[in-house]
């Protein structure tokens, strides 16, 4: 049997909720999304032992998701329920990003390697040349700014995490010194690409 949803004092089922949504009742989609995201985050947090910030991220998507499949026809009836669904498609993309992160590079972080090394119009290097580059620089790098940039990135630190566990004296300076290493890697980065590509 389906789980219910009250909207407006009514109870409906799943997909007289799919046909509202369908019909551009964006109510719908605003109670599903109050419904289900704490009990969403708390369980991303336990199952797959990933921040808060993540968490949300995966919930939104997830969301974003089970919309534009209703909107698109391709989920047209559920048999279980909206919660199901929804937790369905975060384990997906939790796994995914889990798999992700067993190498630190964080995607933003690529972009902006890109665009150092490129610009906007012309990202000719792929993707995995891109990864073993900053990896490299990484290296040449060094410490603390590794190590900061991984705690960061990599195991998504807050900046006063970061300054207690590498003993700084605040989070302003953990952040001072994240944006000098950030930028010292891309310089790093540049080195290596033009001594490959030359």
């Amino acid at each position: 049997m389906p789980i219910f949803l009250t909207v407006y004092g009514t109870i409906m089922g799943n997909n007289e909720l799919i046909n509202k949504i369908k019909a551009g009742d964006d109510t719908i989609i605003k109670q599903i999304y109050l419904e289900h995201k704490t009990p969403f985050i708390k369980w991303i947090y336990k199952k797959f032992q990933l921040p808060q910030e993540d968490a949300i991220e995966i919930f939104q998507y997830a969301v974003v998701a089970m919309y534009d499949n209703i909107i698109q026809g391709k989920l047209e009836h559920l048999t279980g329920s909206i919660k199901t669904y929804l937790f369905s498609i975060g384990r997906n993309k939790a796994f995914e990003l889990t798999r992700n992160n067993q190498r630190f590079i964080p995607h933003a972080e690529l972009l902006i390697f890109q665009h150092v090394q490129h610009g906007d119009d012309n990202i000719q290097a792929s993707m995995e040349t891109d990864l073993e580059i900053i990896e490299q620089g990484l290296k040449i790098l060094g410490e603390p700014g590794k190590s900061i940039l991984q705690n960061f990135y990599y195991y998504r630190l807050t900046m006063e995490e970061i300054a207690q566990k590498m003993n700084y004296k605040n989070a302003d300076t953990v952040k001072n010194l994240k944006y000098k290493s950030l930028k010292r890697l891309q310089t790093i980065c540049t080195d290596i690409k033009k001594n490959i590509v030359l």
